[in-house]
């Protein structure tokens, strides 16, 4: 069993080199492209703040896992200058890596060899390739900003794309190392260089609590959706239906997610098995894979509806699912803000999620979709075939739904707060 993390705040902290040296490109990092939200807004952001505002972005990547098997590698490689990982460091940078790792040691003692070992590689590498910015969108991977810091790296924004780890504790959700986690983000806010942002109101309100700081410390930046990505015509979705055969007037449950706790998948399970039940001619499509998929597969299969229940994986063409359904169902405990919610309601889906935190952004309750409080499959149910059945309002939700996508989270206003964030920073 391994020994667990601690981290103690160094009373000394010196940097490699002074934030002047550092006058190379602005770094995303992220740990790899494949699918999911985080991956989402990089591109998303990319593709309208790279083209159109000449600013000279590279993206670091941990690990390229399923370059080739999604759309967001291919998608991103033409953004950046450069795509590059960590582990494919010249030999400057793993020459140079012992000498980090010494100062890890110093410094951060308590972390796990492999932990120390990654801090000292990236540490390195922004002491070859001197970014004047680094933008970590996951600010969990916390190594990422201490080797930015005992680098020198003078610009160093992080991007909190979840809850925080106390939301999902108080949900009975695994958290290893939020004491940990939020004892590092609490010394890395000491620093000038070091940037917080948040993506939506109980994101930022859930995280400044947390930390025990005021709201407005934690910057907001919103979202980035970009109509072309999910711009499927109608012909996919009734392919999609016709290919599972599903008749062309059913009316269709649908939800995408990875099956994994977080995401409650076998309460949408129970939910649309309820939902099939009350009304024989529906159908449901639950997309995604995860550790959970062979649970639901079997729940699934041991209903009398399981010929009206459809789970097909992960589907590379996403568009397709939003295209055949009528209604959109989301179970998670905790979303920082939901991409799939504006991918639903940007193809006019009422949505009707569980009280999870960022969703309330996106979604007006009972106006273009129901935030429903409470997690039992009955209601939540209810709610859904009250979308079914009133299709005067569903048309009305879907409509309100998208107008509110396209009009708030634009990728070119997310493109806009970054930019003004870099500018202020003096990166720009």
């Amino acid at each position: 069993m391994s020994k667990p993390e601690t981290f103690t705040a160094p009373e000394i902290f010196p940097p490699f080199l002074q934030g002047e040296a550092f006058t190379g490109p602005l770094v995303w990092w992220n740990h790899s492209m494949t699918a999911g939200g985080v991956e989402r807004q990089i591109y998303a952001t990319a593709a309208s703040l790279g083209a159109s505002d000449g600013i000279d972005l590279e993206l670091l990547l941990e690990d390229r896992s399923g370059e080739g098997e999604n759309i967001f590698m291919d998608r991103v490689r033409p953004l950046f200058g450069r795509v590059s990982t960590v582990f494919e460091a010249a030999g400057a940078i793993r020459a140079r890596s012992p000498e980090c790792l010494r100062a890890v040691e110093e410094y951060f003692g308590g972390f796990s060899p492999f932990r120390k070992q990654l801090i000292a590689m990236y540490a390195a590498w922004f002491l070859e390739a001197r970014p004047r910015l680094v933008q970590i969108w996951n600010a969990e991977l916390f190594q990422v900003a201490l080797a930015a810091l005992l680098a020198g790296v003078p610009n160093i924004i992080l991007c909190c794309a979840c809850m925080s780890p106390g939301y999902n504790a108080a949900r009975g959700l695994a958290g290893g190392n939020r004491n940990v986690y939020r004892d590092v983000l609490k010394f890395l806010l000491n620093f000038p260089a070091v940037t917080l942002t948040g993506i939506s109101s109980a994101n930022r309100q859930d995280h400044a609590e947390w930390l025990g700081l005021e709201q407005h410390s934690i910057l907001y930046t919103p979202h980035a959706f970009v109509p072309e990505l999910w711009e499927a015509d109608a012909a996919r979705g009734q392919s999609l239906r016709a290919e599972s055969g599903i008749p062309e007037q059913a009316p269709v449950l649908g939800g995408m997610f990875r099956f994994a706790k977080v995401k409650d998948p076998l309460l949408w399970v129970e939910t649309a098995l309820a939902v099939l039940a009350a009304k024989p001619e529906a159908y449901a499509i639950l997309a995604g894979d995860g550790d959970l998929h062979e649970d639901a597969r079997r729940r699934v299969e041991s209903s009398p509806q399981a010929g009206r229940f459809l789970l097909p994986g992960t589907l590379k063409e996403a568009g397709s699912l939003y295209r055949a359904c009528d209604v959109f169902l989301h179970t998670s405990h905790s979303e920082g803000l939901g991409n799939v919610i504006m991918e639903a309601q940007y193809h006019r889906l009422p949505v009707v999620c569980t009280d999870c935190g960022g969703p309330a952004d996106v979604i007006e309750d009972k106006k273009s979709g129901f935030i429903v409080t409470g997690r039992e499959a009955r209601e939540l149910a209810a709610h859904v075939l009250y979308a079914l059945e009133h299709k005067d309002w569903a048309a009305r939700a879907g409509e309100l739904g998208r107008q509110k996508v396209l009009r708030n989270f634009s990728a070119r206003r997310a493109a806009l707060g970054f930019k003004k964030l870099y500018t202020l920073r003096g990166c720009l």
